[in-house]
């Protein structure tokens, strides 16, 4: 078994001495999968402990540069058994990564660092990796190097190195042209499954994705202690259009055990009808056309702790649908809509985000060499600049790179191995 053992400042740490809420929930999946992590911080136990507090240690940690354990859950110190003569040592750091790592029995030791004070407990572990942000005397004696701190490097490093690939054919393109007499099908069938499913209308477009993508045989099967919309050779295939945050414990339950993909339903394009309520008389018809990916970047935000996992693949189902909006009388309004009926026309296109490096389609054309938030919003139009520049950030596909004024400054990463 591994042991992980982390610097905290400036490796695990942001720039702003705090650890993400997506790194929190990160370290917690691994913690709760078995995984050996600790970290070995200058700081007292008490103010790493309040750092850390979101995150369940499953061992000791290291605190006061080596000199003292302690138990995360209480807070209780333990000897590590070297006491450096001359005041904090970067000897007694890597003294007490050893003595963890026989406590843990662990029979690998990797650690992490960015400055020169953990050069000693590089050199006592199996392997040992510097953040890119580290100093160039770190990089010279490390294994390798991993993505700054500020892309969480150690996590997707961790998620890379511990989790098995499990089975799964992907589509051979980021862009698929959809079998269009296939979803024509499916929409026929539908019809007999539009109640039940969802609370926003999309019934009948959720059952047509559903005979879509999986066989009769293949639709609400449990897994574990959830139900997928579809399970088969492929893995599982869950569909939502909205709330991905409900999707996390279902996520961390099917992602244990098979591939996933996820569809998120686009309404590319919009055929929009009112008609009365008590007649059906058409009122208005009009057509939209959707190029804004804002929503999907809001919900892919939502589950931002499994999107590194290199079993989860995201589909952009792009749909043409109808939609009747039922207008009826209000007592305080003319006119109100009672109710939505969407039907599914058509499905124009699928986008499959089958690892890290496909998030890089989303990237706005004409960007600077180095650019700033302003900047990429911009180019970015109307797919919502900042949030899109987090999940681009997440995926290695941007970084950080200086500062600009009070904002930083981005620049795009070279493509990366997968």
């Amino acid at each position: 078994m591994t042991l992980y053992v982390s610097d905290l400042d400036g490796t695990l740490l942001n720039y702003a001495g705090k650890l993400k809420t997506r790194g929190e929930r990160m370290l917690n999946r691994f913690i709760g999968k078995g995984i050996l992590f600790s970290y070995a911080a200058e700081r007292p136990f008490q103010t790493a402990g309040h750092i850390m507090r979101n995150v369940h240690m499953n061992v000791p940690v290291i605190t006061m540069n080596g000199i003292i354990f302690a138990a995360r859950e209480t807070g209780k110190t333990l000897p590590t058994g070297y006491i450096p003569e001359k005041g904090l040592s970067a000897a007694s750091k890597a003294n007490a990564a050893l003595k963890l790592k026989e406590i843990t029995g662990a029979d690998r030791l990797i650690c992490f660092g960015d400055g020169a004070n953990d050069i000693f407990m590089f050199k006592v572990a199996n392997e040992c990796y510097a953040v890119e942000n580290a100093v160039d005397e770190l990089k010279a004696v490390a294994t390798g190097v991993i993505p700054s701190n500020e892309e969480m490097g150690i996590l997707t490093f961790i998620e890379e190195r511990e989790y098995e690939r499990f089975y799964y054919i992907p589509p051979p393109k980021i862009h698929i042209i959809p079998d269009g007499e296939r979803f024509r099908e499916a929409c026929g069938g539908a019809g007999a499954a539009k109640a039940g499913i969802g609370t926003l209308n999309e019934k009948a477009v959720h059952a047509a994705l559903k005979r879509y993508f999986s066989a009769d045989i293949d639709r609400e099967a449990k897994v574990g202690a959830y139900v997928a919309d579809a399970v088969n050779e492929n893995g599982v295939f869950e569909i939502q259009t909205s709330n991905w945050e409900k999707l996390n414990k279902k996520l961390e339950c099917f992602l244990g055990v098979c591939h996933v993909t996820v569809i998120y339903p686009f309404e590319k394009r919009v055929h929009n009808i009112s008609a009365d309520e008590e007649s059906g008389e058409l009122i208005k018809k009009s057509v939209r056309n959707n190029k804004s990916l804002t929503e999907f970047f809001f919900e892919l935000y939502r589950i931002r702790g499994f999107l590194t996992d290199k079993n989860l693949t995201i589909c952009v189902a792009e749909l043409e649908i109808e939609k009747i909006n039922f207008i009826g009388k209000s007592p305080r309004k003319k006119n109100k809509t009672r109710k939505s009926v969407k039907t599914p026309l058509a499905l124009l296109g699928e986008t499959y985000l089958r690892s890290r490096e496909d998030y890089r389609v989303f990237l706005p054309e004409d960007l600077p060499e180095t650019f700033t938030l302003k900047e990429f919003g911009k180019a970015a139009k109307n797919c919502g600049g900042s949030i899109l520049l987090e999940i681009l950030g997440y995926m290695g596909i941007v970084r950080k790179c200086g500062k600009k004024g009070n904002g930083f400054l981005y620049q795009t990463r070279p493509p990366l191995d997968n």
